[in-house]
Order: C-alpha cells, then sequence, then structure tokens
C-alpha cells in the first residue's frame, strides 16, 4: 500500500474521532469507524514498511488525535456546538391558597383517570379517585399526596 493511502487512511480515523468526541455525544459508528481506520492504517504501515514506520503511524495518529482533542476543549469549539436551552418548567406544584382538601370545582376535560379540572379560575391537572368521570362535573378534592391532587365527585 502507498504511503498516500496510509495517509489518507490515519487522516480520516482522526477526524473521525475529533468528530467523536467533540461533536456526536455517546459513542457511536463514527468513532467507531475512526479507530477502525487509523487500525488499517497503522497495519499497513507495520505491513508495507516494517516496524519502524509502524510505530511512526501509530504514535503520530494517536498523538494528532489527541493534541486534536485538547485543542479542541481548550478553544471551546465543542461550547459553540453545545445545547444552551435551560428547562425552566415545574411538575404540578400545589398551591394550598387555590387547592386543598375539601376544595370543589370543575372537571374541564375527562377524567381517565388524570385530567384537568378549574378551581377558583385556576387549572390544575387532577386525578380521579373513583376512575373515569366525564367532563363538566362537580368535583371534590379528597387528598393531596405530593404533587398529586385526588378528587372525586361532589355528592
Amino acid at each position: 500500500m502507498t504511503v498516500l493511502a496510509i495517509i489518507i487512511l490515519l487522516a480520516l480515523g482522526v477526524a473521525l474521532l475529533f468528530v467523536e468526541v467533540l461533536i456526536i455525544p455517546g459513542t457511536t459508528v463514527v468513532g467507531i469507524i475512526g479507530l477502525i481506520l487509523m487500525g488499517i492504517g497503522v497495519y499497513y504501515a507495520y505491513d508495507s514498511y516494517g516496524k519502524t514506520e509502524g510505530v511512526i503511524a501509530l504514535v503520530s495518529s494517536f498523538g494528532v488525535s489527541a493534541i486534536l482533542i485538547v485543542i479542541g476543549f481548550k478553544s471551546g469549539t465543542w461550547k459553540k456546538l453545545a445545547n444552551k436551552s435551560v428547562i425552566d418548567s415545574k411538575v404540578n406544584v400545589v398551591d394550598k391558597t387555590i387547592v386543598d382538601v375539601g376544595s370543589t370545582g370543575t372537571l374541564i376535560t375527562d377524567l381517565r383517570p388524570v385530567g384537568k379540572a378549574m378551581f377558583n379560575g385556576n387549572k390544575v391537572e387532577v386525578k380521579s379517585q373513583e376512575g373515569f368521570l366525564e367532563k363538566d362535573q362537580e368535583i371534590e378534592v379528597v387528598k393531596i399526596v405530593m404533587s398529586n391532587i385526588i378528587v372525586k365527585l361532589k355528592l
């Protein structure tokens, strides 16, 4: 195999390994293919040109990979590609001023067994204690367990 073919295999392997580490999260096919290409390049360097050139190919390919990855992390390349969105949503936090045990409200969706209800002009997610309940029925809060509001039909 020619020197140019070996260099191309090693360069492609290094490039794919760089992409794997800095751009694509997790262990994917790209990184595995990169390592395989580097391995093939090193193998052919040993096979075609001998031990000294094989060691040079091995050390240089892994050395260049390490240097590129360090430079990539230090330069902030990965920060430009990172997802910077912030999750600011909350779990159904029960406000005791709006809903408390004994409060009454109206269903605005069917409960199968979870749905939405209106309490004092506020829309809240509730769970049925009795199974399925239809929309527009009057309900009463039986208990509040953590963030779950358990309701039943108002008698």
